[in-house]
C-alpha cells in the first residue's frame, strides 16, 4: 500500500491542515490506523494529532482516495472535532472500573426481573369455554337452525 499526498491546505483559524490522499496496491479499502500512520510518517506529525475524514475505495480499481485533518496540538483537536469522529480515529479509552460497574448493574437487573414475577398472583382465570359456531352460509343456501 503506497500512500500518497495529492494536496494539502493550511487552516490556520483551525490550527490545522487539510490533506487529500491517494491510496495505490490497496486490494481491500485500508483502515483508519494505518492510514493515520502513514500520514503522520509523510506530514512529520504525531499519530495522535490526525484525523481520517473518509476513504474512499474505487470499485474495480486497487486505488483509494480520502481526507485528512492534522492539528498542530491536541487541545486544537479537541476544541474543533466532533467526539465520535475522534472515538472513531482514536479510539475510546475506557475508564478501568467501567466494564465492571457495567456487569454489576446487569446483574442487578437480571436479580430485580425475578422478583417482579414472583410478585403476581399465582391465580390465572379460566377462560369461558368457547361455543361451537356454524360455518357460514354459501351464498344461495338457507342459513341453519340450532
Amino acid at each position: 500500500m503506497k500512500v500518497e499526498i495529492a494536496g494539502k491546505r493550511d487552516n490556520k483559524s483551525l490550527q490545522r491542515a487539510e490533506v487529500r490522499f491517494n491510496v495505490k496496491d490497496a486490494a481491500v479499502t485500508p483502515n483508519r490506523k494505518e492510514l493515520r500512520a502513514k500520514l503522520a510518517a509523510l506530514q512529520n506529525s504525531k499519530e495522535e494529532l490526525v484525523i481520517v475524514d473518509s476513504i474512499m475505495h474505487n470499485f474495480g480499481l486497487r486505488e483509494a482516495s480520502g481526507e485528512a485533518k492534522i492539528y498542530k496540538d491536541e487541545k486544537a483537536l479537541k476544541a474543533a472535532e466532533r467526539p465520535f469522529m475522534i472515538g472513531r480515529n482514536i479510539g475510546q479509552k475506557k475508564k478501568p472500573g467501567e466494564k465492571k460497574a457495567k456487569k454489576a448493574a446487569a446483574a442487578k437487573k437480571e436479580e430485580a426481573a425475578p422478583a417482579k414475577k414472583d410478585e403476581k398472583p399465582a391465580k390465572e382465570e379460566k377462560a369461558a369455554p368457547k361455543q361451537e359456531e356454524a360455518p357460514a352460509p354459501k351464498k344461495g343456501e338457507k342459513p341453519a337452525q340450532a
